[in-house]
């Protein structure tokens, strides 16, 4: 697949000199690392390089050192095995730390200064290998996988958690990448309600992990719940964070479709998304899509079809509970590119899934469809040329 001038013509090529295209705003830099950035039509891909991926890491001779630098923006590794990828490789590497399973064990020990001086000490020891932050696991305001009442109180775990957090900011500086684990359904009623613990908390933080996304075991199941989804990533980022949508267990290509569709819809430039299970043998050919810059801020019709515009391409979601499918279609003249580089002209939508669709140049049709698109609605300055 080859990315070419729109519609591969000198002409067009000639035309789209003169005109400036404004890309979306770039997010805020991660501290020195500098892992922000990109636009939003562009997918940075965070993996949790956990034990199943050794055998391409600190279990092989470096084989997979260029695909891992080809494919991916950002490693979470495993501290000490993980050090490999901050030895091996020019990514930056955050290492995985899990304050429930780890530190409280499993939520039988109270999260208590002590223990939170262990784990600031252990996020050290990563900064002095070269780690360029800390993922922390299970940071759980609410819900499940903290302690129960008996052991501690919710009010005083979430004081606790706060501090964590604040510990880690101080004993990492402000350079570091912070990346916290924590649940949508249960943090973001407390960043409506404004709750002091959580406020405090996202004062320190640069990433939210979305692990589930809103995939198929997400719980985002309704119209409404999808709109708050979007809006609680709209509510991460005014406040400079960025997010890692997740796929969790999503088992089809449908689920990891709708997953990303859902990530351009949102995405400011800042965000990066998780393939689960991500691998040199195991990798959609949809997580090295890109659609350029953003023409538009994401719309929503009144029968559920969202959508936002690419200089490269549109993305379509279809809310979970819509009253029936839909079907989109290109412009006449015009075609489209699939997730499987098929060429569609139209895509059938059912309620919960998601289209990413690629401009495709042929310059017997879409020559004119480029001069008018530079004429009347702004330029589309690239598009893929069907092998």
């Amino acid at each position: 697949m080859k990315r070419i001038s729109s519609a591969g013509l000198s002409l067009t090529s000639a035309l789209a000199v003169g005109i400036t295209v404004v890309a979306a705003s770039s997010a805020p830099a991660l501290g020195a690392s500098g892992i922000a950035g990109d636009e939003a039509g562009q997918q940075k891909q965070a993996l949790i390089a956990s034990s199943y991926f050794d055998k391409y890491g600190p279990d092989s001779e470096g084989e997979s050192i260029p695909w891992i630098e080809e494919h991916l923006s950002l490693i979470t590794a495993f501290p000490p095995v993980g050090d490999w990828y901050v030895a091996h490789t020019h990514l930056p590497v955050i290492g995985y730390h899990d304050v429930y399973a780890e530190f409280t064990n499993k939520g039988l020990v109270a999260l208590t200064a002590p223990i939170r001086a262990e784990y600031a000490a252990t996020v050290e020891r990563d900064a002095g290998v070269g780690y360029a932050g800390t993922f922390m696991d299970n940071v759980n305001f609410a819900g499940g996988n903290k302690p129960s009442p008996e052991v501690q109180s919710e009010a005083s775990y979430r004081e606790e958690l706060a501090s964590l957090v604040e510990d880690v900011r101080n004993a990492l500086g402000t350079s570091a990448v912070i990346d916290v684990n924590t649940q949508y359904h249960d943090t973001w009623p407390l960043i409506r309600e404004h709750g002091p613990a959580v406020e405090r908390a996202l004062g320190q933080i640069n990433l939210v992990t979305i692990e589930f996304g809103v995939g198929p075991n997400s719980g985002v199941e309704t119209a409404a719940d999808y709109k708050e989804f979007t809006e609680y990533v709209d509510s991460l980022h005014e406040r400079g964070i960025h997010v890692v949508m997740g796929d969790n267990n999503g088992n089809t290509v449908s689920d990891a479709e709708y997953n990303l569709a859902t990530y351009f819809l949102n995405n400011d430039g800042g965000d990066y998304i998780s393939a689960s299970q991500g691998s040199p043998e195991n990798w959609w050919p949809g997580n090295d899509i890109g659609l350029g810059s953003s023409l538009s801020a994401r719309e929503r019709s009144s029968t559920g079809l969202w959508k936002r515009q690419f200089t490269g391409g549109v993305v379509y979601t279809l809310e979970p509970g819509a009253a029936s499918s839909e079907t989109v279609q290109a412009r006449p003249g015009t075609r489209w590119l699939n997730t499987a580089n098929e060429t569609v002209t139209e895509v059938t939508l059912t309620p919960g899934t998601g289209a990413v669709l690629r401009y495709a140049c042929h310059p017997r049709d879409h020559f004119p469809y480029v001069l008018a698109e530079i004429t009347f609605a702004g330029p589309h300055p690239h598009c893929i040329q069907p092998e």
